[in-house]
């Protein structure tokens, strides 16, 4: 499923379209399979490793983690079969709220 088109670019980058899953760390039950666990395990221990140092950085400490975003691109050819989504409420309240961050 792709993002909608207002909010694709800044999760994905500029010029990318592709297909997009989340990765929540508080519901296991959304990651599919042990590679997918294991590596969002992974990028927690990155996190709980640096999570010290990261106020000499930052000006602050990390007080939670954004879900996990896995992307597969599109080939242009490819993106009309995969339309992006009308952007709704809750998305654009979302990605505002981890944005403003």
């Amino acid at each position: 499923r792709r993002l909608p088109e207002d909010v694709e670019e800044h999760y994905l980058g500029m010029n990318f379209a592709g297909k997009t899953t989340w990765i929540d760390p508080d519901d296991r039950g959304s990651i599919q399979g042990e590679f997918l666990a294991d590596r969002d395990e992974s990028l927690s221990s990155v996190a709980a490793l640096i999570h010290e140092h990261v106020e000499d950085f930052l000006g602050a400490r990390p007080v939670e983690r954004t879900p996990g975003l896995l992307a597969m691109s599109i080939p242009e050819a490819e993106q009309e079969d995969f339309p992006s989504p009308d952007a709704d409420d809750e998305t654009l309240g979302v990605f505002l709220s981890t944005w403003r961050r």
